[in-house]
């Protein structure tokens, strides 16, 4: 969350003149709400169910870039899934940006908490998730660096 995904993986699918598939947009559009909706009425274990369905239905793509879900990379087989369509990129960023990214949006249910207990959530995320994380292929911290800064670095390790 807040390490910039959506827009890396837009601006990296541009240069490359690749499609782009944003796996939180795919689940939105099957069900017809939105991720916050679908937690707040189906909870965590549904959604993480259709994510497994959306990263299921890209096996075979070519020629993509595809951004997902924080969580979604946690999930064993959908890293396996992931790892198969080719490399796997982990954006990283300090947890002082990714507050600061993050706002006070309501779109994110996993950060949905008091203002005073979201530094602590997002550590608990950012733990929880890291040695899942550790397993991409490349790691590249948006920290300091601008988008298009951000796709250079990625279009170098797929160059080396």
């Amino acid at each position: 969350m807040g390490t910039g995904k959506s827009v890396v993986g837009r601006a990296l699918a541009a240069r490359l003149e690749w499609s782009f598939v944003e796996t939180d947009e795919e689940i939105e559009t099957r069900e017809g709400r939105t991720i916050p909706e679908i937690f707040e009425q189906e909870g965590e274990p549904y959604f993480r169910r259709v994510e497994r369905e959306v990263i299921e239905s890209l096996q075979g793509s070519r020629k993509k870039v595809i951004a997902t879900g924080g969580g979604a990379f946690v999930d064993p087989s959908n890293r396996e899934k992931l790892r198969s369509l080719g490399k796997v990129v982990c954006l990283s960023a300090s947890e002082e940006v990714l507050l600061e990214r993050l706002g006070r949006s309501q779109h994110r249910p996993l950060m949905q908490v008091e203002p005073g207990e979201r530094l602590g959530r997002l550590r608990g995320l950012l733990e929880s998730r890291a040695h899942a994380y550790a397993q991409a292929d490349w790691q590249v911290d948006t920290t300091a660096h601008t988008v298009d800064q951000v796709v250079d670095q990625i279009l170098k390790q797929v160059r080396e």
